[in-house]
């Protein structure tokens, strides 16, 4: 679909764009449809070397990481989306 102005879009056109098969295979696209109230059950280790290794105040502090996302059941890209936001409240007993 390449419109150079706005419009409305087709039943089919609705139909293609939510259905998550049509974007499996791309590993952009497909985060659309990430469940951002579910854990990705992601383990400390991982969340210390993937997302908060030199990430300021942060850094350090996966086990906290972890808690904030069991205690507010949201997935760990939502939570590190906004890490900044109410630090020391989200990431339970981590300081800010």
């Amino acid at each position: 679909m390449a419109y150079k102005t706005w419009a409305n879009a087709s039943p089919d056109d609705v139909k293609y764009y939510m259905d998550s098969n049509n974007f499996k295979n791309d590993p952009v696209k497909s985060n659309q449809f990430i469940k951002l109230s579910q854990s990705a059950s992601l383990n400390a280790d991982e969340v210390h070397q993937r997302i908060l290794t030199g990430k300021g105040i942060l850094h350090g502090q996966a086990a906290a990481f972890i808690t904030s996302v069991e205690t507010y059941h949201i997935n760990e890209l939502k939570r590190c989306s906004k890490p900044e936001t109410g630090s020391s409240k989200l990431m339970g007993s981590a300081k800010a």
